[in-house]
């Protein structure tokens, strides 16, 4: 990747593909063979709810129009980020819920000290303790050595 200004907004365009359920419902639901028919009734939208959509990952170049087929597919791009996410959703999905279930914990040893504290610092306060508590196995299951700079 350039590691310049312009760089970084091209990747962060193709990554906020991956930022919108009803983008990501297309490029998995392409992925696996579905129709947009299939991903609309699965998302409970209207057909022409993805056409936004698609158009937008036809933009960011992950999917396109086959000129020989009245429907879409994924571009090597797409397939490759879509692989990606799959390769490591089990490992997201791990993370998120060991952090939800650390803020449940902190919050609830942390009600009584709340008095006086507004509910946004005490949820930046709940956040902070949590990922300390956390960040280690957080780091393990996602396969990563390090869980970041000390």
């Amino acid at each position: 990747m350039d590691r310049s200004p312009e760089g970084f907004e091209v990747l962060a365009d193709i990554f906020s593909a991956l930022g919108n359920r009803t983008r990501l419902a297309v490029l998995y639901g392409l992925y696996e063979g579905d129709s947009m028919p299939e991903v609309a009734e699965f998302l409970e939208v209207e057909r022409g709810a993805l056409q936004r959509p698609i158009e937008g990952l036809i933009d960011r170049g992950l999917v396109y129009r086959p000129s020989d087929e009245r429907s879409y597919a994924l571009t090597p791009l797409g397939v490759f980020l879509v692989e990606r996410v799959r390769e490591y959703e089990d490992a997201l999905d791990a993370a998120v819920e060991l952090l939800a279930q650390a803020e449940d914990d902190v919050a609830d040893e942390m009600d009584a000290a709340r008095a006086g504290m507004s509910e946004r610092d005490f949820e930046k306060t709940v956040q902070t303790a949590a990922w300390e508590r956390v960040k280690d196995e957080v780091a393990e299951e996602l396969g990563i050595k390090e869980s970041g700079r000390e």
